[in-house]
């Protein structure tokens, strides 16, 4: 996992790679966040305006979050305008001991865990170019086809969303055909 971060001057992204692909996302001004399902592949990113609103949003969002959860968050163009002490707690329950460095259009990248410690962290002023921040993940998970219950078969709408993993695709609904 790499995260790459800029504020305006020196740059403006968020950018998140996986598995050294960039994962195609639409990020927007303040503080972006992609949580990870439990095998490690992205879900869906959510974008937080925190230079004029968007706290108790982002904070709603994180603690909806299950403990354990990874989470990827990049600030883009100018995060703290907004950036309550309550939003830079809920980073912080991320493992983001840095967030509360972060100045006006600098860059923050983390990689952390929902009620656990930063894989990676990084910040940086105005000026000073592009945070980034990697990891590697050792996911464990379960693919079994034995440990998932088959899909209703009459169903008025049939299960059709996902994502892929290791080449299966996995239905939101946590059921196989």
């Amino acid at each position: 996992l790499v995260v790459r971060s800029a504020g305006f001057s020196d740059g403006n992204v968020a950018e998140f790679y996986f598995n050294g692909q960039q994962v195609q996302v639409s990020t927007g001004r303040g503080i972006n966040i992609l949580p990870l399902r439990a095998d490690g592949t992205p879900q869906r990113l959510e974008s937080f305006d925190t230079c004029k609103a968007g706290a108790e949003e982002l904070v709603a969002f994180l603690d909806a979050l299950p403990a354990g959860t990874h989470v990827v968050i990049a600030a883009r163009d100018e995060a703290t305008g907004n950036l309550t002490d309550e939003a830079r707690a809920a980073i912080e329950a991320c493992g983001g001991s840095l967030i509360g460095n972060l100045t006006y259009r600098g860059a923050y990248a983390l990689i952390g865990e929902k009620g656990g410690t930063a894989l990676a962290e990084r910040v940086l002023p105005e000026g000073a170019g592009y945070a980034m921040a990697s990891a590697h993940l050792q996911i464990e998970a379960d693919v079994s086809a034995a440990s998932k219950p088959k899909c209703p078969a009459r169903v008025a709408y049939p299960p059709v969303s996902g994502w892929m993993s290791n080449g299966q695709f996995e239905l939101d609904e946590g059921c196989r055909y």
